[in-house]
């Protein structure tokens, strides 16, 4: 706008002119000034925006003063410049990186007058920078325009720490065909977290149902595209078995067998479970037959195997005879028997005349032929008596019935043994 002034004395003319917004107020009421004359010129921007400086007609190291004196000694043409005020907004894409990864940041000025300039905390020049963070840093850039303001502004650039994944079963040691969980779990990066197993699976928790000891590798994929891995091994353990022992594996009547349950493969420890209610890995037995001995064996998975062994009992049997006469024993040829076996024992006379008294011992009868049957040692004897033929006369009128003169034989028996059992025999005096 100019300001008219009576022309009424030599003067010198100004004209100010108002750039963008603005209105030079206080200023003198007319554009002639008498020459000499001094003028104030007052910028006032309206609101939101800034005076900037004075162009023209103003004296080098006064473009920037508000108000402006100026001294009237030749016609002026004064620009009073007005502009928003210089920002500068900063941003990083990705705001979040990986440690070394690349980070673009951007300057973004705006108001002020262009062309802008941006300069980095980092040394560079450019609306656009690019840099590679190890740790998370805060960048600053200033930017300044063609009139040569300044405004400053920050960006964080946040380095995301490293990935890390790890794997897990549960449980770790199986017996086969047992179903297992594995889970991994991921920290660090940037989530969400993508995770695939070994086997095809992608998921953070998969089962398996391994047959043989197997390593499952799991790799976890962040939101930047870091990948951390990670293994986990399943041990299928042998399936169980036992195996018992008996030694000795055949007892004489009366003495003891020491039994040992001995496992394989699966999980110790071991737990054990007798047929005769017992719970050691060794027991003791005094069967007074042959038995069968039974056990299970039970590992810390669950596996049970059970397995079994007999004892055999064996009994002697003793024989003796007292008189003319021998036994006949079947079977024969054996003084040894299973426990149990029944033997058939038979007295015979030596002669025709001589007499079976019966049997004494671990067996009492008359009879000539028993049955013995061997439940525990036994000791028998079998009893005979010899018979012997006498000879004489009969005296006369003795009132005999034969006839007279007539020698009679008659047989007499004499038994020439004395029995005596060992708990009846007479203590010493």
């Amino acid at each position: 706008m100019e300001f008219d002034i009576p022309d009424i004395y030599a003067t010198c003319k100004v004209d100010v002119i108002v750039d963008v917004e603005g209105t030079p107020t206080d200023g003198p009421n007319g554009s002639y000034h008498p020459a000499g004359s001094q003028i104030r010129l007052t910028a006032t921007p309206k609101p939101g925006r800034v005076f900037l400086q004075w162009q023209g007609h103003v004296p080098g190291d006064q473009t920037t003063e508000n108000p402006l004196t100026l001294v009237m000694d030749n016609d002026r043409t004064v620009t009073a410049v007005f502009a928003t005020p210089l920002a500068v907004a900063a941003m990083a894409e990705p705001d979040l990186v990986p440690a070394g990864a690349p980070c673009r940041l951007t300057a973004n000025p705006t108001g002020g007058a262009a062309p802008y300039v941006c300069r980095w905390c980092t040394g560079q020049i450019g609306a656009s920078v690019t840099v590679m963070p190890d740790d998370t840093t805060v960048y600053s850039v200033t930017a300044e325009d063609a009139l040569g303001q300044t405004a400053q502004a920050n960006v964080e650039v946040r380095v995301a720490s490293g990935l890390v994944v790890s794997a897990e079963a549960r449980p770790e040691v199986v017996a086969p065909g047992t179903t297992v969980t594995l889970t991994a779990t991921a920290s660090g990066g940037s989530t969400p977290y993508v995770y695939r197993w070994s086997d095809g699976q992608a998921m953070q928790t998969i089962t398996v149902t391994p047959v043989r000891t197997s390593t499952y590798a799991v790799t976890a994929t962040d939101a930047l595209g870091q990948s951390a891995q990670d293994t986990v091994q399943v041990v299928v353990s042998p399936a169980l078995g036992v195996v018992l022992r008996a030694e000795p594996g055949s007892i004489s009547y009366g003495q003891t067998s020491r039994l040992a349950a001995e496992s394989t493969g699966g999980l110790p420890p071991y737990a054990y479970q007798w047929s005769t209610g017992q719970t050691a890995e060794t027991i003791s037995a005094a069967p007074l037959a042959a038995t069968t001995y039974s056990v299970a064996a039970i590992d810390s998975l669950g596996q049970v195997a059970t397995s079994e062994i007999t004892v055999t009992v064996t009994c002697d049997l003793t024989l003796t005879t007292v008189g003319p006469g021998f036994v006949r024993q079947d079977p024969s040829g054996l003084t040894t028997f299973e426990a149990g076996r029944t033997v058939t024992l038979t007295a015979i006379p030596d002669q025709p005349g001589d007499r079976f008294l019966g049997w004494q011992g671990d067996a009492a009868s008359g009879d000539a032929e028993i049955r013995v049957v061997m439940d525990r040692h036994k000791r028998i004897s079998a009893v005979f008596e010899e018979t012997q033929a006498v000879s004489g006369e009969n005296p006369v009128g003795s009132g005999s019935c034969a006839a007279p003169g007539i020698a009679q034989i008659a047989l007499m028996t004499v038994t020439f043994l004395w029995f005596v059992r060992p708990s009846e025999r007479p203590k010493p005096r």
